[in-house]
């Protein structure tokens, strides 16, 4: 529902109004008449969306933290577009070395089943396999993670791209310990 993500209330209650199947359930629920009686002012508007910008960025700078170091993937940054361009670098950086690390477990059970080549295809068909599905929950992880932000900016690009750095960069411990 696209209405209500600009947290436009007057957009919101058109919506309602419009909509068959929300409309079904406005008499009991009175929606409508919750969100007019608690319309903000256009001051505190202004006032919500400094606070939402300052919030979204504080997001995006607590989810650049890795997990075992509290320091951005990007300390040098010194301003939102350094920040956003060194996160989309660091990325690309870890999906080669993501594609890397496939590439060398390729070559560990190729060799660990070198007498068993049949047994090895199998295994590297399952390794292929999961890695698919793996790439699926990443970007919906990823989408899940950057739902709030608005599609299209450099805020929604830069959460998409720090969600998947972090995560390749886990992937890429879990494949380096297989056969190791």
């Amino acid at each position: 529902m696209k209405a209500g993500m600009n947290n436009d209330f007057n957009e919101l209650i058109e919506c309602i109004r419009n909509s068959t199947t929300l409309r079904l359930y406005e008499l009991a629920r009175n929606r409508v008449k919750y969100l007019e009686q608690r319309k903000p002012s256009h001051q505190r508007c202004e006032l919500m969306k400094a606070l939402y910008l300052a919030i979204m960025a504080l997001i995006t700078f607590s989810c650049a933290a890795n997990s075992s170091n509290t320091s951005l993937p990007c300390d040098d940054a010194t301003n939102s577009l350094e920040l956003e361009q060194c996160i989309a670098q660091k990325k690309d950086e870890s999906e080669h070395r993501l594609t890397n690390e496939l590439r060398l477990l390729r070559e560990r059970i190729q060799m660990a089943y070198a007498e068993e080549a049949e047994l090895g295809n199998t295994l590297i068909d399952q390794v292929e396999k999961t890695q698919l599905a793996w790439s699926d929950f990443k970007a919906q992880s990823c989408q899940l993670e950057a739902f709030e932000i608005e599609q299209g900016t450099s805020a929604y690009e830069t959460a998409i791209n720090n969600c998947e750095l972090r995560m390749n960069q886990t992937r890429i411990k879990a494949l380096s310990q297989i056969l190791n």
